[in-house]
């Protein structure tokens, strides 16, 4: 999953907030996004809510919830502009993920 075409942090009212650790997307959020589609390898258009963004070392991760609630977890990363999802290494996923977990 490569690609996102949902939202753009360059004009929004959350860029502190929603990469503040532990910034979960509610009710309460100024956030744009609640909803983010990204295209497959396959090229499938696949839809996922935003759950959570933190922040691990220099980058930005989110954790992304499918249509049965099954959690992935996604690298943020900006192109020219535009935020796009990358999928990390399986190495940074473990050290992320790990992180991640001591969060809660």
């Amino acid at each position: 999953m490569t690609e996102n075409k949902a939202h753009n942090h360059e004009h929004c009212c959350c860029d502190d907030e929603c990469t503040e650790i532990g910034h979960v997307h509610g009710d309460d959020c100024c956030c744009e996004i609640d909803e983010i589609e990204l295209i497959d390898e396959d090229g499938n258009l696949l839809t996922f809510r935003l759950h959570e963004w933190f922040d691990y070392k220099d980058d930005i991760f989110a954790v992304l919830l499918d249509e049965e609630g099954e959690a992935i977890l996604l690298k943020s990363i900006d192109e020219d502009g535009e935020m796009t999802f990358v999928t990390p290494s399986d190495e940074e996923f473990k050290e992320v993920s790990a992180y991640y977990e001591n969060l809660e």
